[in-house]
C-alpha cells in the first residue's frame, strides 16, 4: 500500500483478482485523490452515530486497489474519506446492533473532486433459517451463510453473513430487496454446492423470512 498527502491510495497484491507472480520490480502510480463526504440519516430524518461506512472498489483504473476503505460517523452523523484513488466503488454502511441498515450503492470518485452524500438508512428485513446435512438431515455448524445483492454480472456486494451454530441455525439482517444466499465457508467434510446460488428471493419490509432450509452434501456424495 501506497499513499501520500493529497494523492489517491495506490494498492498492489499478487492475490484476490486471481493469482499472479510478484513482479521483479512494483511500481504503483499515485495521482490526486478524490474525497468522499456525506452525512448520515435513519428513515425519520434522525441523524446516527457511529455507523460504520464502508468503500469497496470495484472499478479503479490502473490500480491494484481491491481493499474496502472505511470509516465511522462522528456524532453528528457525518463522516469523510480522503486519499481515494479515481474510480468506481460500492458504498455501504451498518450499525453494530443492526438496527439499520442500507443496500449497497455505486459511486463514482473523481481525482481532484469530493463527492457529496447522504445515507438514508431503514430497517432491515431478518432471514433465518437452517444448515443440515444432505443425506443424514442433521445439522451442521460452522458454515458461513453469506447475503448479497444479486448482479446478472460481476460482484455482487455482501449484505450480512452469519456462522450457523450447533443447531444449525443462521440469523441474518438484509436491506428489502433482491437478495441471494451462498455458503462463503463450510466444513472440510462438506462440498460446496453446485451452483453456488443457494436461494433467491426478494425480502419485504413487512415480513420476517424464517423458512430457509439449506443443506451441504459430504464430500464424496457430490
Amino acid at each position: 500500500m501506497a499513499e501520500a498527502a493529497g494523492l489517491g491510495q495506490g494498492q498492489y497484491a499478487n492475490v484476490g483478482r486471481g493469482y499472479v507472480p510478484i513482479a521483479d520490480s512494483v511500481h504503483i502510480t499515485l495521482r490526486a485523490e478524490g474525497i468522499l463526504a456525506g452525512a448520515v440519516h435513519d428513515d425519520a430524518g434522525q441523524t446516527l452515530a457511529g455507523v460504520s461506512v464502508s468503500l469497496r472498489p470495484e472499478e479503479v483504473p490502473d490500480s491494484w486497489v481491491h481493499e474496502s476503505i472505511r470509516t465511522q460517523a462522528d456524532e453528528a452523523g457525518e463522516f469523510r474519506i480522503e486519499g481515494l484513488a479515481a474510480g468506481s466503488y460500492s458504498l455501504s454502511a451498518t450499525t453494530a446492533d443492526r438496527r439499520w441498515v442500507l443496500r449497497p450503492r455505486p459511486v463514482e470518485i473523481e481525482a481532484g473532486t469530493t463527492r457529496e452524500v447522504g445515507l438514508d438508512m431503514g430497517a432491515p428485513v431478518r432471514v433465518a433459517g437452517q444448515v443440515i446435512d444432505a443425506v443424514t438431515g442433521k445439522p451442521v455448524a460452522r458454515a458461513t451463510v453469506i447475503a448479497i445483492e444479486p448482479h446478472e454480472y460481476g460482484t455482487s456486494p455482501n449484505l450480512d453473513h452469519d456462522i450457523s451454530d450447533k443447531s444449525g441455525a443462521f440469523e441474518l439482517w438484509v436491506p428489502p430487496g433482491r437478495v441471494a444466499l451462498y455458503f462463503g465457508g463450510k466444513p472440510s467434510a462438506y462440498a460446496y454446492p453446485e451452483p453456488q446460488i443457494v436461494e433467491r428471493f426478494t425480502a419485504s419490509a413487512t415480513e420476517e423470512l424464517e423458512e430457509f432450509v439449506l443443506s451441504l452434501k459430504p464430500v464424496g456424495d457430490e
